[in-house]
């Protein structure tokens, strides 16, 4: 997200848009964004989604997770 504006016809500056297509792109753009703790926050409230909500994608996760920790 090098550039956070865009310019409109009209040549007002104007937020972009959030890529919400490119996951990888929010994320880090929220972390730079939000205070440490408020971004652990929200990790916390986006992994109980995951955990309620797409139980098979977060056991999926948590495996990944363990066998990085493992081999490291």
């Amino acid at each position: 997200m090098a550039d956070a504006e865009a310019t409109t016809e009209a040549g007002t500056r104007q937020p972009r848009k959030l890529p919400y297509d490119d996951p990888i792109c929010v994320v880090q753009h929220l972390h730079v964004k939000m205070t440490s703790a408020d971004f652990t926050q929200g990790a916390r409230a986006w992994l109980r989604i995951l955990r309620d909500e797409h139980p098979e994608e977060y056991r999926a996760l948590l495996l990944e997770l363990f066998e990085e920790q493992q081999s490291a």
